[in-house]
């Protein structure tokens, strides 16, 4: 990497997440800090999903933030991410990509993943003692080579630098930059809720917090929080209008 940072780098260990927490919590390193994992033996996504793929065809990285920003807009961390890894992937691929909130890197056009994010935070009293963002990039997907690999590494480091800087200025600047690159804002939308029940409407912002705003058939608007939300997906409209 040609920034001045503090940097791990692993062969192999049980997540970026986990590595970088417990260097986090250890060393006290500051934000900015970057922990990259070749072969991750327990990596997982959002709500504990796996994660796999070959380490010839991927690349994870976590970075380290400590956010001054209200409890009640974790969040906006994940747009931190998303947006990250949608302006990296696409700066190095060529490829036009899509943010599918909360942590979904998608291929325009297409039903392709090519990037997960997740976030992980540790709570004080009151505040957010510090967030663990990472990143998951598949390079085929991406239309990008191993030999290129650093180089994605480099710009999702910027990246990540640039939208954590978004969230420190002006939150509202980080929304506009995601809602601009989402494919949900205005489609006709199902979510189905944690710990149960499901919502159908139209996705229509994301709210200052962070949270997918939900306009309901009554006109309702629903705000649904990321730790809220089990699945999202678009609802097709007929011709009629029928969903």
């Amino acid at each position: 990497m040609t920034e001045h940072r503090a940097t791990q780098h692993h062969t192999i260990g049980v997540s970026v997440e986990a590595l970088a927490a417990a260097w986090s919590r250890r060393d006290h390193v500051p934000q900015g800090s970057i922990v990259v994992v070749d072969t991750e033996i327990a990596a997982r996504r959002r709500l504990g999903e796996p994660w796999s793929a070959a380490a010839d065809d991927s690349l994870s990285l976590a970075m380290i933030l400590r956010p001054d920003i209200a409890l009640d807009g974790q969040d906006l961390l994940w747009l931190v991410a998303a947006l990250a890894a949608a302006d990296a992937g696409a700066s190095c691929s060529r490829r036009d990509l899509t943010i599918r909130w909360p942590d979904t890197i998608g291929v325009v056009g297409t039903d392709v993943a090519a990037a997960f994010v997740n976030v992980v935070t540790q709570l004080g009293p009151g505040r957010i003692e510090h967030a663990v963002v990472s990143l998951r990039f598949r390079l085929s997907r991406l239309g990008i080579s191993a030999s290129h690999r650093a180089d994605l590494l480099d710009q999702a480091a910027r990246s990540l630098d640039d939208s954590a800087s978004l969230l420190a200025e002006d939150p509202q600047l980080l929304i506009d930059a995601v809602t601009e690159r989402s494919d949900l804002i205005g489609s006709r939308v199902k979510v189905t809720l944690l710990p149960r029940g499901e919502a159908r409407g139209r996705a229509t912002a994301l709210d200052p917090s962070g949270r997918l705003v939900l306009e309901t058939a009554t006109g309702m608007l629903e705000h649904v929080p990321v730790d809220g939300l089990r699945t999202i997906e678009t609802v097709r409209t007929d011709p009629t209008g029928v969903t």
